[in-house]
């Protein structure tokens, strides 16, 4: 259903609407030049066939003003069946719509009122209380609540502007899992993987390929380390403040200790 789609919407003009279109001004006065040039083509040649025959003047009016009875008629049935669609679309009953859309009689998809209840999920707060806020009811607000509502409201598009949001994955991961894997595969971001204040989703994503890993560990986790440290994120590593202040020395960790090696075709690691 839609606003202009519906299986029950009527396909033809009502019958009080075809009956009308007999008595349009227009078309009567079309009927009437025609029934006057055929008397007039009859008596010229005897019969229309006669007429077309000889290829008359009187018959050439004739078929002209015939050939535009035929498009008025046929222009003012498809107006009377639009008409009557738009007048259905414009009529048919709001609740009816919610009704059906709602499935409030599971008369759809053979379900209760309550057996589907979408739930949205948001990667960042920031982005559910901008959501929040969108879609909050403010018609009720008198005029100074309506202006702090839209101050909040771009406010928060600025906190959100100002964060940056992970790829959203091909799948969707469970928001619970039965048993957290134990350890990171190369296709993983390692510190992403370890990070218990990050999203699942962002947890277990995987790229696709152990270098496109790699490149976001080194781009988004790793640059600068020179000048800042980094400590080890696994747990047992994180409880030892196992701390690394050089790259190599933090990719020779991950490889011999977690079995984490994919800086093996990385160029300018020297550089960084």
């Amino acid at each position: 259903m839609s606003r202009y789609v519906d299986p029950r919407a009527p396909t033809n003009a009502t019958h009080l609407d075809l009956e009308n279109i007999k008595t349009d001004p227009t078309l009567v006065k079309l009927i009437e030049l025609r029934d006057s040039l055929s008397q007039e083509v009859r008596r010229e040649s005897g019969s229309i066939r006669d007429a077309e025959v000889r290829g008359t003047k009187l018959y050439q009016m004739y078929r002209t003003v015939e050939n535009k009875v035929r498009s008025t008629r046929a222009y003012l049935r498809k107006m009377a069946k639009a008409a009557t669609r738009q007048d259905f679309f414009n009529n048919i009953s709001t609740i009816e719509i919610n009704s059906q859309l709602k499935d409030e009689t599971g008369s759809f998809l053979d379900l209760g009122p309550d057996a589907w209840d979408p739930q949205p999920s948001y990667n960042l707060k920031e982005r559910r209380l901008l959501a929040d806020l969108i879609c909050a009811d403010t018609g009720n607000l008198n005029d100074e609540t309506k202006l702090k509502h839209r101050i909040y409201t771009t406010n928060a598009m600025i906190l959100l502007g100002r964060e940056r949001e992970i790829r959203r994955v091909k799948f969707e991961v469970k928001a619970q899992t039965d048993e957290f894997p134990r350890s990171c595969d190369t296709d993983q971001c390692f510190i992403c993987f370890w990070d218990e204040c990050a999203p699942m989703s962002q947890r277990l994503n995987k790229f696709c390929s152990p270098y496109r890993a790699r490149d976001h560990l080194i781009s988004r986790h790793l640059k600068g380390l020179g000048e800042l440290a980094v400590i080890c994120p696994e747990p047992r590593c994180r409880d030892k403040k196992a701390t690394f202040h050089e790259l190599q020395a933090f990719q020779a960790h991950l490889a011999r200790v977690h079995s984490y090696d994919n800086f093996n075709r990385y160029k300018g690691l020297g550089n960084m």
